[in-house]
């Protein structure tokens, strides 16, 4: 019996090798057009299978290259997001800084890292999610340009506050040195005045007088016969000094130096505020014209051997003094 080989190529399963497989078919067998029918149609099926497994591989490829340009466009995103963050960092430490309103910010930037997250985690249709993505980017790059304008704007101002400021503590402190020189003349003219103000004794004379008032006028008094001291002074018109009734007290200051305190005596504070002793006081009326003021002192004892210094004190000023002996 007469066989021939025929030869045909079989794809396996694995889409990926080829086989030559070969079949013997006898010429005498009544078969033989079924054989090869059945051949033909094996080779159209193996080369749809071998179209099949190309495309599928060109498919394969293709789907790695499109998840690989999602995954490079998704880590731009991720960067753009943290970008955005930092920048929100920094308007709000500006914001800080400039003691304004932050909340809405902080709010903003919480929601970004969320978003971020979201990036990286993110399963999802990532073409919806870049375009959402790219949208939230624009708002709040929106929202950084705004909130710049607000930080500049308000730059400006405190730029402009701190002008005024510094003009208004210079015109402070020029009216501080105005003021202060105000002050400083009224103290001048206000001691100018007190010192205007102030009384002064004239034409002094002491005389002294025994028992019987016999006067000895001469400044020199015997000690057995000195019973008391008048004092006689000349109060000059001043026109800066206020009328009405004045008070004078006077220091008979002793030989030893000690001022000399009797029955009408006592202390009074001088213009410096200095406590003084007195011998005696007596009240006047000033009334702005030249006037002879007595004043008389009876020491109850006898008077001890020496000088006697007298200070004549008005308002607690020294107006006048004087001195007598006593032999």
């Amino acid at each position: 019996m007469f066989f021939r080989k025929i030869y045909y190529f079989c794809v396996l399963p694995s889409y990926d090798k080829f086989k030559l497989m070969t079949i013997e078919v006898s010429k005498t067998d009544k078969k033989t057009p079924f054989f090869i029918v059945a051949l033909v149609v094996l080779a159209i099926v193996n080369i749809i299978l071998v179209y099949l497994m190309m495309q599928n591989k060109q498919e394969s490829i293709d789907k790695d290259v499109f998840i690989e340009k999602q995954k490079l466009e998704l880590e731009e995103t991720s960067s753009k997001l943290d970008s955005v963050s930092r920048e929100l960092d920094i308007r709000i430490a500006e914001a800080k800084k400039m003691n304004r309103d932050y909340q809405a910010l902080l709010e903003i930037q919480e929601q970004l890292k969320k978003d971020i997250e979201k990036a990286k985690s993110s399963q999802v249709d990532v073409d919806k999610l870049v375009r959402e993505y790219d949208a939230k980017i624009k708002n709040y790059e929106a929202l950084l340009a705004e909130k710049e304008a607000q930080i500049k704007n308000l730059q400006i101002e405190k730029t402009e506050l701190n002008k005024e400021i510094s003009k208004s503590q210079s015109e402070k402190t020029r009216l501080a040195d105005s003021i202060s020189n105000i002050q400083k003349q009224k103290k001048e003219l206000e001691a100018t005045v007190a010192k205007a103000a102030i009384l002064k004794a004239e034409n002094i004379k002491i005389e002294g007088l025994n028992e019987k008032n016999k006067v000895d006028d001469d400044g020199k008094f015997k000690a057995k016969s000195l019973e008391k001291i008048r004092i006689t002074v000349k109060i000059i018109e001043n026109n800066a000094a206020k009328t009405g009734n004045k008070e004078m007290f006077i220091r008979i200051i002793e030989p030893t130096g000690a001022v000399m305190v009797g029955a009408e005596g006592g202390r009074f504070y001088d213009a410096q505020g200095k406590d003084m002793n007195y011998t005696f006081s007596q009240t006047f009326l000033f009334d702005n014209v030249n006037r002879i003021v007595t004043l008389t002192f009876r020491k109850g004892s006898k008077f001890q051997k020496g000088t006697y210094l007298v200070e004549l004190y008005c308002e607690g000023h020294l107006v006048g003094k004087s001195s007598f002996n006593v032999n």
